[in-house]
């Protein structure tokens, strides 16, 4: 990722408007003789997602009322989930082609990769703005409800974790361009890191001085990350060695992002 991209209300606006369809009530008119009105929950134009909230319903029918009311719960979450990623992927299409990425597809994949793991986050908190609970002759109960999720927050947390990405990438590339690489290898240099403050104040240091300084830059951001032991030439097979610290001859810095984990080595 070499941009950062932020989603604006302006363009939530714009992608919730194709998910936004109008239900406008009709006055009241006679009704046609034989016909029985039918009464529909969560119906009308206020159960539908407009420029600030996405919204969705859904019905789930099970003999037990707590399991009726699980599947409608699960179901909203769901199709809230499908309208959210639908907006944010046009929203994000739009941003890539009008902006210079090195690789389109990756940066598109990570944008929507991002999204899904905030609105898994979001759904939590989502409200409940209808709920019915109704039972059958037979004895089924059908549970009816509707969701809303605030599409400023949404935009407020999708943000958020972009500046942390920018954030992350900006002490990556200061180490590895302003932090030169120099290897101590005697004693108990070769296995004990220079202090974060010695490194930035000689402005140089090796693998284990540059990966303790990121991960200390990183914990003071707010950001979990750490160390990671390498072997530069044993490959696969690494795993069935006897342990033994001569293993390893590198380390850099890993960390967790949504569903995937990074490894970053400062040492470029």
């Amino acid at each position: 990722m070499t941009r950062t991209a932020f989603l604006t209300t302006t363009g939530l606006v714009l992608g919730l408007a194709v998910f936004t369809t109008g239900c406008k009530k009709n006055k009241d008119v006679a009704k046609p003789k034989g016909e029985v009105e039918i009464v529909e929950f969560r119906t009308g134009s206020e159960y539908n997602s407009d420029s600030k909230h996405f919204r969705s319903t859904a019905t789930g029918e099970s003999q037990d009322r707590e399991i009726a009311k699980k599947k409608a719960r699960s179901t909203a979450e769901s199709r809230i989930a499908r309208t959210v990623s639908a907006t944010i992927k046009a929203v994000t299409d739009n941003y890539v082609s009008s902006t210079e990425f090195n690789n389109r597809e990756e940066a598109t994949e990570s944008f929507n990769e991002l999204a899904r793991t905030v609105v898994d986050q979001e759904l939590r908190g989502a409200i409940v703005i209808c709920e019915k609970l109704t039972q059958r002759e037979n004895g089924i109960y059908v549970s009816y409800v509707a969701l809303e999720l605030s599409g400023e927050k949404f935009a407020s947390k999708y943000n958020e974790k972009i500046s942390e990405d920018e954030r992350i990438m900006a002490a990556l590339r200061h180490l590895q361009s302003e932090i030169d690489y120099f290897a101590i290898m005697l004693g108990e240099g070769g296995y004990r890191p220079l202090h974060p403050a010695e490194t930035l104040r000689f402005a140089e240091g090796d693998c284990k001085a540059k990966t303790l300084l990121l991960i200390s830059l990183l914990h003071a951001m707010g950001i979990e990350a750490e160390a990671a032991l390498v072997s530069t030439t044993t490959g696969r097979g690494l795993d069935v060695l006897p342990p033994t610290p001569q293993a390893f001859d590198h380390v850099i810095v890993t960390l967790a992002r949504g569903n995937r984990r990074y490894w970053l080595d400062p040492t470029g």
